[in-house]
């Protein structure tokens, strides 16, 4: 059986003159890169603020009843005193519903 071999730093050498780089990052992961350095590039220079940030919120809907919210958010960022929420859309969910009920009532 042959030694592993270890490599240290930033970058690792690839092994293979043939590298299908969709195994490494798939499509839809680069064009969401694309699209979020576009849209950064329009707004420089902006400040990070912060990522994968918790929040969780009762909101009273009446009658002594509240509902819960609970998530991530993904980016924060400012950019002329206006704070601005980036929302990363990497998953293939559904996102289209035909009424409220739907989409609060979602199945999986």
């Amino acid at each position: 059986m042959e030694k592993f071999t270890i490599y240290t730093g930033t970058t690792v050498p690839l092994m293979n003159d043939n590298i299908d780089t969709d195994q490494i990052l798939p499509k839809q992961f680069l064009k969401l890169i694309d699209k979020t350095l576009e849209k950064d590039r329009a707004l420089t220079p902006f400040s990070y603020v912060a990522s994968e940030l918790p929040i969780h919120k009762n909101i009273s809907i009446g009658n002594n009843r509240s509902i819960q919210l609970k998530g991530f958010i993904d980016r924060v960022d400012e950019h002329n005193g206006l704070i601005r929420i980036v929302d990363y859309k990497t998953g293939r969910e559904r996102l289209d519903f035909k009424s409220v009920t739907e989409a609060v009532f979602l199945h999986k």
